[in-house]
């Protein structure tokens, strides 16, 4: 419920204080279970990318943030669900598992934390381990601007010199399959460097090459 009246308030929020441009929505299977994948910019950026799409997205957020009763009650009603970063998390794997299996799209970024620098990092093999285990599509999206939200930048915030964001949503696709044991570190990295090719070179980090 908090979701569905929550996301259209953003949106108009969001597009008041900056310019938007959201394509490739269109990409976005109609059914059935997708894991979206995203490079991470700010806290925002969950909500800016809920936003664009018709289907509700299930996100995979960092556990800090469920230490706050009352927050992890309001982004819990958000279809947030907590995970271990810097670990194994075998728990929150299984419940993004079930979610997918269940024909719900769940929202990950698999950098783990946001960039300081704007630009992709390396993601850790969990991602594609998850991928592989439930068999459904991925889905890349771009995500660009949304540094200019963060507090301090909005501090320099003016009505007729608005930030732009962009949100590019790329097609769905699905891992390969190599012979012998997969090397998940390895299908990482190709999962990013679909989202990365969303992305303006200046946001394209260790793919920068």
């Amino acid at each position: 419920m908090l979701y569905r009246f929550l996301f259209p308030i953003v949106n108009w929020l969001v597009r008041v204080v900056a310019h938007v441009t959201v394509s490739g929505v269109e990409n976005m299977p109609r059914g059935g279970g997708v894991l979206l994948v995203s490079n991470h910019l700010t806290n925002l950026d969950p909500l800016i990318i809920g936003m664009c799409f018709k289907r509700e997205l299930h996100f995979m957020a960092k556990i800090e943030l469920f230490k706050n009763p009352l927050l992890a009650r309001v982004i819990t009603a958000l279809n947030a669900f907590p995970v271990r970063r810097g670990e194994p998390d075998r728990a929150a794997l299984r419940q993004a598992e079930a979610l997918l299996h269940g024909g719900r799209v769940v929202a990950i970024f698999p950098e783990g934390h946001r960039s300081r620098h704007n630009g992709v990092q390396e993601s850790r093999g969990g991602i594609a381990l998850l991928a592989r285990r439930a068999g459904v599509p991925i889905l890349p999206v771009g995500i660009t601007g949304t540094q200019h939200l963060r507090a301090r930048a909005l501090l320099r915030w003016r009505p007729w010199r608005r930030p732009h964001i962009t949100v590019t949503v790329g097609a769905p696709f699905t891992l390969p399959h190599p012979d012998g044991r997969p090397d998940y570190s390895a299908l990482a990295g190709v999962i990013m460097g679909h989202v990365a090719e969303l992305l303006p070179s200046a946001y394209r980090g260790v793919f920068g090459e």
